[in-house]
């Protein structure tokens, strides 16, 4: 077997080559060398190209090269039990039959259980959720004194308002020594210079064509529909795609709730992602839409941040955000692993000027459809005016 990176041992590649990955990504080539060095890094990179191996391969061969693996040696935080659980899911698959283990301490799950594995299995990887790995720091259950690396997987999203105290809670807890990797597909200059502030850590800010995939992956396409009438639009849209995972967004709890009701009430298999759920409904849901078991998730964007389900080929916006980083993770869910994908923007005429701008700032051609008798046309299809590529936002 060729190598993957100089430094990478066989162990790791062996088991990237059973998902047919034989060589690394773009970002993966800048990033991986640097962790091998052990620098501090700031990373940016799009959706769907690698990040997480971009962290965990090095980190591995870090530990693989360590005696002592009896206390935390890396925590990798992440903002939500499902991006949690989904990071866990690949580091099983990469250390299958391997010493190397970790624990998951996610919010939500049966703390009493996760002090006493704490007590009695002592691994050298954390993946967590901060605030209650936070909680278990300070409770004395979590010792970090041996801690070497820091992980912020969704970087951008620990100086976000509802995660920035509990962050700077936790960096106070880690040794001087401790290096930083962060990592987002929209982590902006802004954004690592403020960690950087935060962490105090001094590293390189590494970044690819960012767009590269959101630009020539993923057709970007939208639908005028009034308000009122979205719900209806929704399943119309649903039943013209005839596709088999359909991921929906919307912005807020309650019109996840509301939509994924609506369309069980109409025989559509549907389930709901959202922080107003029980974790484990939210993991049932997960679970269902991997299996195809249903055919359409209904998710708030915190809830989906991260998430990676290779075969959604559909990504629907039952609104149009404000902003474009907000874009960029919902149409990133789908066109994974070098796949093609569709981001459908269902919105009313204040909508669709709202999504012109993100056109232009994020320079993609998002293309204006018209649903008719069951199926997706072009304007021009069906007599009416041929409309410019870029979206003309007026009601088509």
């Amino acid at each position: 077997m060729c190598c993957f990176i100089e430094g990478i041992d066989t162990t790791w590649t062996a088991a990237l080559a059973k998902r047919r990955i034989n060589e690394p990504t773009a970002i993966q080539r800048l990033v991986i060398p640097r962790i091998l060095a052990r620098e501090n890094v700031f990373f940016r990179s799009a959706t769907g190209t690698g990040k997480t191996f971009a962290y965990m391969l090095p980190l591995l061969q870090h530990l693989a090269a360590e005696q002592t693996l009896f206390t935390p040696q890396v925590i990798i935080l992440a903002p939500t039990i499902e991006l949690a659980a989904q990071i866990k899911h690949e580091f099983d698959f990469l250390t299958a039959g391997q010493k190397l283990k970790a624990h998951l301490l996610a919010g939500g799950a049966n703390i009493v259980r996760q002090r006493r594995e704490l007590k009695t299995e002592k691994h050298p990887i954390i993946i967590a959720t901060p605030k209650r790995v936070l909680q278990l720091v300070e409770e004395r259950k979590l010792n970090l004194t041996h801690l070497c690396y820091l992980v912020l997987d969704e970087a951008d999203r620990f100086i976000a308002r509802d995660h920035i105290d509990i962050t700077r809670d936790f960096l106070r807890c880690l040794r001087e020594e401790c290096r930083i990797i962060a990592c987002s597909a929209t982590l902006s200059v802004q954004i690592y210079d403020k960690l950087r502030e935060l962490t105090g850590a001094q590293g390189a800010f590494i970044e690819t064509g960012e767009q590269e995939i959101l630009r020539n992956a993923i057709e970007h396409l939208a639908v005028w529909s009034e308000g009122r009438q979205k719900r209806s639009a929704l399943r119309s849209l649903i039943a013209a795609l005839h596709a088999q995972r359909i991921l929906v967004f919307a912005s807020a709890s309650t019109d996840v709730r509301v939509i994924t009701a609506d369309l069980q009430y109409h025989k559509i298999k549907a389930r709901s992602l959202s922080g107003s759920e029980t974790k484990q409904d939210r993991m049932r849901a997960l679970d269902s839409f991997r299996r195809g078991q249903v055919h359409v998730l209904v998710s708030s964007d915190l809830a989906a941040r991260g998430i990676d389900i290779p075969d959604i080929t559909h990504v629907v916006c039952t609104d149009v955000p404000e902003s474009a980083d907000v874009y960029i993770h919902r149409a990133g869910r789908t066109a994974r692993c070098g796949k093609r994908g569709t981001c459908i923007s269902v919105g009313d005429e204040w909508e669709l000027r709202r999504l012109a701008a993100l056109e232009k700032k994020l320079k993609i051609i998002i293309y204006p459809k018209v649903l008719f008798s069951g199926r997706l046309y072009a304007p021009g299809e069906l007599g009416y005016p041929e409309a410019d590529p870029a979206v003309s936002h007026e009601p088509v």
